[in-house]
């Protein structure tokens, strides 16, 4: 997708995986990962287990998903720029999956104002798969090479909008992440997915409005998005993460429309070497410069005005 290291889950490999002496195997196994050599990657894996302390089983077991629905997978490319990966006998009664992934693809594209279509794959993961200690059961993106792959779980193909609603979220990530080169940060790459799918909870709204439930600052919000969510220990903590984000974009919407949001993308990733390096001798964050250069304030003055929204909302 571009030069960048890979922003996923399983970045801090070294810190989280097996032991000292491991690192090398673990390496080499998220090597075969990234580039979607998943036979080779899970061979590494079986032979490394879960790790000292059972600190690889996340990494362990989504290689394992992939790999056990490639093995029984049927891959069709209805663009020359998507691949679909499903499971036939375990999708039956299903909408007609790559129609509905590329129609969502396009519009997500469409709605964000971007031109370009970066390799992706979208695979229904195996049945098998969707259990209490996956990681990012409900979907999730990988940065890989060679294209961004999209993984939803089965249960979602029987509906065309509840496959349309996984998908938008996840190629909104894609969106994100190819237009502003990976500098968005969670908690606003989150909030434009949430957009993309529809998903702002009017009940969550008035719970942040009033008080009830606390209003995050821009630290403590990316700390929420960052938690290991393995098993997803407390859901509803989760799911406010995701509405505070919500409406975070929601009030950029509201201000400017959904097109602001793709000229926003564009900000994080129009900037020359030279302003890169003076942002990072004045301590401004990409998040700063992108939200001033489209409306006019910064980060710190967006949580404040988003708040005061929706207490006058």
């Amino acid at each position: 997708m571009d030069p960048r290291p890979k922003p996923t889950a399983f970045q801090g490999m070294s810190a989280s995986f097996g032991m000292a002496g491991d690192w090398g195997e673990w390496k080499a196994a998220a090597e075969h990962y990234y580039w979607d050599r998943l036979e080779e990657a899970f061979a590494l894996c079986e032979g490394l287990g879960v790790g000292t302390g059972a600190r690889s089983e996340s990494f362990f077991r989504t290689v394992e998903a992939e790999t056990t629905t490639r093995r029984q997978s049927k891959l069709v490319s209805p663009s020359d720029w998507l691949t679909v990966e499903w499971i036939p006998h375990e999708c039956e009664g299903s909408v007609d999956i790559p129609t509905v992934v590329e129609q969502t693809c396009h519009q997500i594209a469409d709605r964000f104002g971007y031109t370009e279509r970066a390799p992706t794959m979208v695979s229904v993961l195996t049945v098998d798969s969707d259990a209490p200690w996956a990681a990012a059961r409900f979907g999730y993106m990988v940065d890989k090479y060679p294209y961004d792959k999209i993984c939803i779980p089965n249960n979602r193909v029987y509906s065309e909008t509840g496959l349309s609603e996984v998908v938008a979220h996840e190629y909104a990530h894609v969106v994100v992440l190819n237009v502003a080169q990976g500098k968005v940060p969670k908690w606003l790459n989150e909030g434009i997915a949430m957009l993309a799918e529809h998903s702002s909870d009017l009940r969550a709204r008035r719970a942040l409005g009033s008080g009830q439930v606390p209003w995050l600052s821009a630290h403590d919000l990316e700390l929420a998005h960052s938690r290991e969510r393995q098993g997803e220990p407390n859901p509803a903590e989760t799911w406010m993460a995701y509405q505070r984000s919500a409406w975070l974009v929601r009030y950029l919407v509201d201000l400017k429309g959904e097109s602001s949001i793709g000229q926003l993308l564009a900000a994080f990733g129009d900037n020359s070497f030279v302003q890169e390096v003076k942002m990072r001798l004045t301590g401004q964050t990409s998040s700063d410069e992108a939200l001033r250069q489209v409306y006019g304030f910064g980060e710190k003055e967006l949580f404040a005005q988003t708040l005061d929204w929706l207490k006058g909302k």
